[in-house]
């Protein structure tokens, strides 16, 4: 089944209802030439927010239309990861002007409705609301000097190797970096040189304790076995320069490792894999929304395979926070589509030929659902679709034999590279 992405209805003689679609079209154009290499990609993109935005700035979908060119944008080629982190974090301040003054000065009489949630201004004012709550969380230590250490932080990278810092009394014994994104690496370490007690540092610049009080609020609003799936922060180090976050370490690998474990051999991920992940998602985006929190970043590496459990992880909070929940459903979308077709998912109307997955019904209610679903509550939704995914893998015990099978020989693959 080549997945399709589903629009809005059209009329008898095949007129658009949605007054956003144009305008999406219009976007996916420019970035399209923007991304081949003419200049003049980047200059018919800015105009048209600008005349995006103006036409839809007392609209009802003044939200959807940020977003959804935030996601145009963030959805696109992502290499090298850092460059597009800092050209997203450019976009979203320039978008956020662009919101504060249009049409020759014209003030948006409700602007103060519409939060842009990953600019810079947003993110500056929601940390001075916060810092009377987060200094009180356990864990959190705060300095006003840079950090000072004998071994310099800007001197980690990818190839660093038993180098110790010293952080708050304790030890770490640099045993390589887990990852990396724009503005934070991740690294391995032994705490006071004991390979039985492995953490993660999450060393970033400038300071950023916004993951560390959305772990806080995990750990209040989530209990029981569910919170597990969201990881655990330990402490957080702040200095003038940079934060150091010490979480716990997972070793076993992402769910963005298991798709590229079949793209290098040129297939796609069974189908019953596909099922499982899907409705492990959905378990994980109900609990979060559910309380409340959108994780906002939600993409295969930042979903960490649990093989003890069978489950998955989802990390990287730096971005959740109270938004719209069409942001997750979204990045679900996308990731399932990589799983099924090991291919980014395009915006646009076209033909879904049958074939390739036999479950094409539940595929398709998927997407449909997912991607038309209007703001507000989507617990209905979500656990809908899971009841469906979990009915239809329960019906035959061969499917779940299958599943076991898969899961095993995929530890054992991931596990041991």
């Amino acid at each position: 089944m080549g997945t399709a992405i589903i629009l809005p209805s059209h009329d008898e003689n095949g007129a658009v209802h949605d007054p956003l679609l144009p305008w999406l079209q219009s976007a996916k154009k420019a970035l399209d030439e923007w991304y081949s290499g003419k200049d003049s990609g980047a200059t018919d993109l800015y105009k048209l927010l600008s005349n995006c935005i103006n036409t839809f700035k007392h609209h009802s979908q003044m939200v959807q239309v940020s977003s959804l060119m935030l996601l145009f944008w963030a959805n696109r080629k992502a290499e090298p990861l850092d460059k597009l982190e800092e050209a997203l974090a450019l976009f979203i301040d320039r978008l956020s002007e662009r919101l504060q003054k249009i049409d020759d000065g014209e003030i948006i009489d409700s602007v103060e409705n519409y939060i842009h949630p990953w600019s810079s201004s947003t993110m500056n004012k929601l940390l001075k609301q916060i810092n009377s709550q987060i200094m009180k969380f356990e864990g959190y230590h705060r300095s006003n000097k840079v950090y000072s250490g004998k071994v310099a932080l800007s001197s980690l990278n990818n190839s660093s190797r038993n180098k110790t810092i010293e952080i708050g009394g304790k030890k770490y014994q640099i045993k390589g970096c887990a990852g990396q994104g724009g503005f934070a690496k991740v690294f391995k370490a032994y705490v006071n040189g004991d390979p039985e007690d492995v953490v993660a540092l999450k060393i970033q610049k400038p300071a950023f304790p916004w993951e560390f009080y959305m772990y806080r609020q995990l750990d209040q609003r989530i209990s029981g076995r569910e919170r597990s799936s969201f990881g655990f922060a330990h402490r957080i180090h702040l200095y003038s320069d940079y934060s150091i976050l010490v979480c716990d370490y997972l070793s076993q690998g992402t769910l963005q490792d298991a798709i590229n474990s079949y793209v290098v051999i040129g297939k796609s991920m069974e189908e019953v894999l596909c099922i499982y992940y899907t409705i492990e998602m959905l378990c994980i985006l109900e609990s979060l929304h559910d309380v409340g929190i959108i994780h906002g970043d939600f993409k295969p590496d930042n979903l960490l395979i649990r093989y003890a459990r069978d489950e998955l992880t989802v990390l990287d909070h730096d971005r959740s926070g109270p938004w719209q929940d069409q942001v997750d459903t979204y990045g679900l979308c996308a990731i399932v589509h990589m799983m099924l077709h090991n291919s980014y998912m395009e915006i646009e109307k076209k033909a879904s030929p049958d074939g390739g997955y036999w479950k094409v019904e539940l595929w398709k209610s998927l997407f449909t659902n997912l991607l038309n679903m209007s703001s507000g509550n989507d617990k209905e939704v979500l656990q809908n679709l899971q009841k469906s995914f979990q009915d239809y893998l329960c019906s035959n015990p061969q499917l779940l034999k299958n599943l076991k099978e898969l899961l095993a020989k995929q530890r054992a693959s991931l596990c041991g590279a």
